[in-house]
Order: structure tokens, then C-alpha cells, then sequence
């Protein structure tokens, strides 16, 4: 198989080791492919080992997605993998936007992310 498939890791901090365990499951299953990351900081540890990556605004900053968006678009990104839970809500209340250009995020529906986000939600559903 000759398709590239790319994986963005956001707020990617220190996720070495996952970024690694991706990196490993590509090349298991014949895959090739680039580990990407977007941090606020270009001095994380996982921002250092991707194969590119991108210095992005706070999740919380009105400008995130449409950033995140053009780094996708560009980078030809097929899978986005949030890594905090800050970033879930607005991520899951835009995944559409990210599948109108190819990138699916592993995410949950914005109604999941609500239930989950609060203890006594979760324990009544």
C-alpha cells in the first residue's frame, strides 16, 4: 500500500511514548506515514519528536480550529488525536469541519464529551 497516512497529535506535550506506539502500529500494518504534532511550545518533548510540527494557539483561543483546520488541509492529515481534556468540547463540536477535508478526529459526540466532562452526569446516565 503506497498511501500515506498522517496522524496529528494536539497539545501534544510530552507524548512521546504514544506518538511512538503510532509510529510503530504504521509500520506494523505496512503503512506509510508521517507523526505530527501541534503545541502551544516548541519546546515540548513531543513537539521535538515529530516528523513536522506546527506551533498552534491555546485550545481556547478563537483562532484553534481554524489553524488546526489549515494544518490539516495542508498536511494532508487523516486522523487527529486530542491528547487534553480541554481541547474535547470544541474539537468534537467541529469534527464536522475537519471531515469536510478529509481528517477524521478520534473523538466522541459534543453530547458524550458533556456527560463525561461532569461526574454527576456521567453517574446519572
Amino acid at each position: 500500500m503506497d498511501r500515506r497516512f498522517n496522524i496529528l497529535f494536539s497539545s501534544a506535550g510530552r507524548r512521546v511514548a504514544l506518538m511512538g506506539s503510532f509510529r510503530e502500529a504504521l509500520k506494523r500494518l505496512g503503512l506509510t506515514g508521517e507523526i505530527l504534532a501541534v503545541d502551544m511550545s516548541r519546546c515540548s518533548s513531543a513537539y521535538q519528536s515529530a516528523d513536522r510540527a506546527w506551533q498552534v494557539p491555546r485550545c481556547t483561543d478563537p483562532h484553534y480550529i481554524d489553524v488546526l483546520l489549515k494544518i490539516c488541509r495542508e498536511a494532508a492529515v487523516d486522523l487527529v488525536i486530542p491528547t487534553i481534556d480541554t481541547e474535547l468540547k470544541v474539537l468534537s463540536e467541529n469534527r464536522d469541519r475537519f471531515l469536510e477535508i478529509g481528517t477524521r478526529v478520534m473523538i466522541s459526540s459534543p453530547e458524550s464529551i458533556e456527560i463525561t466532562h461532569d461526574k454527576w452526569s456521567t453517574h446519572r446516565w
